[in-house]
């Protein structure tokens, strides 16, 4: 099980926000994995990330689509691979 937390812009604690996400789900489920992703917003780090948390920045979300640009159709539409055809 995973949640998925997207933030367009945050301009808050990251550390806050993995915290009060792991409040909401971790007693119905327990072993759930949370990511947490901020497109714009703060560029720091949380020194301390709970467990089972993730936080992805614009350039972690960068680097994944880049990654797997062959398996999104999203990365045809930005050109990241040629079309086939």
């Amino acid at each position: 099980m995973g949640i998925l937390q997207c933030k367009w812009y945050y301009s808050g604690n990251l550390c806050e926000l993995a915290r009060q996400t792991l409040a909401v789900v971790r007693d119905r489920w327990p072993n759930c994995k949370v990511v947490i992703a901020v497109l714009l917003g703060s560029r720091t780090r949380p020194e301390i990330i709970p467990d089972g948390v993730q936080i992805m920045l614009l350039e972690d979300i960068a680097s994944l689509v880049l990654k797997h640009r062959n398996r999104l159709p999203l990365a045809l539409s930005l050109g990241l691979v040629e079309n086939a055809n």
